[in-house]
């Protein structure tokens, strides 16, 4: 039997799994792009797309807060923080 309220918890949580994956992999990406690397296989990229967001995120987090409130659910600090990971990389 599918459990429906464990579906719609996936659901909810999707965005931030989204949030903590997605600019690591881009600034691999970029990083791979500009360097002139190839893209090989590897088996920990996602653990690494989730560390290089943490770094990212916790950076924008100390730096924003002197200057407005963080949330990162904000569509302008999601924004921010894709351009950001493009621009490090």
């Amino acid at each position: 039997m599918i459990d429906f309220t464990k579906i719609k918890d996936v659901i909810t949580i999707l965005p931030l799994l989204i949030i903590y994956i997605l600019p690591g992999y881009v600034f691999i990406g970029v990083k791979n792009f500009i360097t002139n690397r190839k893209q090989v296989e590897d088996k920990n990229i996602v653990l690494k797309s989730v560390v290089i967001s943490y770094v990212i995120i916790n950076f924008e987090r100390v730096v924003a807060s002197h200057f407005f409130e963080f949330s990162i659910s904000s569509s302008k600090v999601i924004l921010f923080t894709f351009f950001f990971s493009i621009l490090i990389s």
